[in-house]
């Protein structure tokens, strides 16, 4: 439920799935020393059709917060950052790492608050992501992948069938 999901997700192992239901989910969604293997992914999805699973911005926290962790795949997700001062998916700058993380059918959405604000953001070495099919609306950045001092690195993504619009 939208009340256990948090719980749900620190528990994940890989190849499991955690499949949100629609509705508002509060808490964000924290990616944190999660690893599945090239074989066997953890995937966090919501509703492939029909009414939607919503990650609702909360101030102080970024929607999605990635932080060490590996193979995993959030896909039918709505991101809704409420005009909040926060980015939609965020490699934190603090972690040591994140790879093969795929990003696909995401709808970021209300990430606007400012340039500053973005809808999907690596701050720390990333390599072998997947970003498909996601529509980013209304983000004050679409993607800044990478740091500009070049301490973090975006190295060997796929990115492909992306919708940005709406930017300031």
């Amino acid at each position: 439920s939208s009340d256990n999901y948090l719980a749900s997700l620190k528990k994940l192992s890989p190849g499991d799935h955690l499949q949100l239901r629609p509705g508002e989910y509060k808490q964000g969604l924290p990616i944190a020393h999660l690893h599945g293997t090239i074989q066997e992914p953890i995937v966090v999805s919501g509703p492939a059709n029909g009414p939607p699973a919503i990650l609702v911005a909360r101030d102080g926290h970024n929607t999605v917060s990635i932080i060490n962790s590996s193979h995993v795949t959030l896909r039918d997700i709505v991101l809704d950052g409420r005009g909040l001062p926060v980015d939609g998916v965020k490699c934190e700058g603090h972690a040591d790492w994140a790879h093969h993380i795929t990003l696909e059918g995401l709808h970021i959405r209300g990430h606007g608050n400012n340039q500053q604000t973005v809808g999907i953001s690596t701050k720390c070495p990333a390599w072998n992501w997947v970003i498909r099919r996601n529509v980013i609306e209304g983000v004050g950045t679409g993607m800044y992948l990478g740091n500009s001092d070049g301490r973090a690195p975006f190295i060997a993504g796929l990115i492909e069938h992306n919708l940005i619009v709406d930017t300031l």
